[in-house]
């Protein structure tokens, strides 16, 4: 019996060597994230298939972060702009006004 699951497991393990050999990396990150599940689940959790989908999801997660701190800091950077703005005019029509009051 040990033979047999021996020669199953080798067969399986050369079948993801050659599947591994035919993959393009490129095609993985062109997969929505529904196509790279149901890819990542057609393979063992150690086969190479599984591990490159895994660093997929890692990148994946990585982008949509830096996508999400940019956003949040143009919003800030627009924020502090007008904020900027708004308390220079405050503080010229202040002096404005305090040199006009001195001036009496």
């Amino acid at each position: 019996m040990d033979g047999i699951e021996r020669f199953g497991r080798d067969f399986m393990k050369a079948q993801q060597w050659g599947d591994f050999a035919r993959l393009d990396a490129d095609a993985l990150r062109r997969y929505s994230d529904a196509e790279l599940a149901a890819w990542q689940s057609e393979h063992p959790s150690d086969s190479p298939q599984w591990l490159l989908a895994e660093q997929q999801w890692k990148l994946r997660l990585l982008e949509r972060q830096a996508q999400a701190a940019a956003r949040q800091a143009n919003k800030a950077a627009i924020i502090g702009g007008v904020a900027g703005g708004i308390m220079g005019i405050a503080g010229a029509l202040l002096g404005a006004w305090l040199s006009w009051l001195l001036a009496k």
